[in-house]
């Protein structure tokens, strides 16, 4: 047994471990009061860098009886439990109000934002200048996907992926010929489709709307929209009329609408047997 003095140099540990009388005694096996460790009940252990660190009205341990140190350890371990928690709760309140203004910036950014936030610059509200782009070239648009995606290729997609699918020359130049009338016809539409969409902002713009005006401007811009979709629709299924259903299936493959199986062979088969087998070469 080894009673703390004034002498103890820095360094010097402290512990309290059981015995098998049950009697706390002290050792120089741990640093004096730095961290208590989650020791079982009735075995504690205060650790310090310095003997000297230990606050002053508690350094009487050096007087302790053997049997007053129990208690005095009990009293240093709660000491040290209530300032570390102090400490992490102010650490823990510090940081949160030191984020708080960029919190509060986030939500108000985040708040300020909508789907239709930069729409109120555009010429016409209904319309983005893709959209009014798309329609004026002819494009498809995005109105003949129940055909795109249900097996049926429209003439634009089948003429890019010719070399690959592949087309034979006669249905390059069907495509082509299907390509052509599509244009022909969806060109002026979608001009009637974006004036329509136009007058439908002017009347707003003005706030001279009333039910009658606004049943017929909704009128033109739908029957426009109406017949540009049955442009772009019915070129669609006459592709079908001259294509393969290989080239039909090797068209989905590209346009990523069905799995390449020869990029994805199945266990168990012979990778070269599957791709000659599949095609693939």
């Amino acid at each position: 047994m080894r009673k703390i003095g004034k002498t103890a140099r820095p360094g010097w540990f402290v512990s309290l471990a059981q015995t098998k009388s049950k009697k706390p005694e002290i050792s120089a096996s741990q640093p004096f009061c730095d961290v208590i460790s989650a020791a079982p009940p009735k075995l504690f252990r205060i650790e310090s860098k310095s003997f000297e660190q230990f606050p002053t009205h508690l350094r009487a341990a050096d007087k302790l009886k053997q049997g007053q140190i129990y208690p005095f350890l009990k009293a240093a371990r709660g000491l040290y439990l209530n300032l570390e928690s102090t400490l992490k709760r102010n650490v823990l309140l510090l940081a949160l109000f030191m984020c708080m203004p960029f919190l509060t910036l986030a939500q108000h950014n985040q708040a300020g934002q909508t789907p239709y936030a930069g729409m109120q610059n555009r010429a016409i509200k209904s319309l983005s200048d893709n959209d009014i782009n798309e329609l004026r070239r002819g494009g498809g648009w995005g109105l003949a996907l129940a055909a795109e995606l249900n097996g049926m290729p429209g003439p634009s997609h089948l003429l890019e992926l010719k070399d690959k699918i592949p087309l034979a020359a006669d249905q390059v130049d069907k495509t082509q010929v299907l390509l052509d009338e599509m244009r022909k016809a969806a060109i002026p539409t979608g001009e009637r489709l974006i004036a329509a969409e136009k007058a439908l902002e002017a009347a707003f713009a003005s706030g001279k709307v009333d039910e009658s005006s606004l049943r017929r401007l909704l009128a033109d811009a739908e029957s426009a929209r109406s017949e540009l979709r049955f442009i772009h629709l019915s070129q669609h299924y006459k592709t079908v009329l001259f294509l393969t259903p290989e080239q039909i299936k090797r068209y989905n493959i590209l346009r990523g609408y069905a799995d390449d199986p020869c990029k994805n062979i199945p266990a168990g088969h012979n990778p070269e047997m599957y791709k000659r087998h599949m095609g693939c070469d």
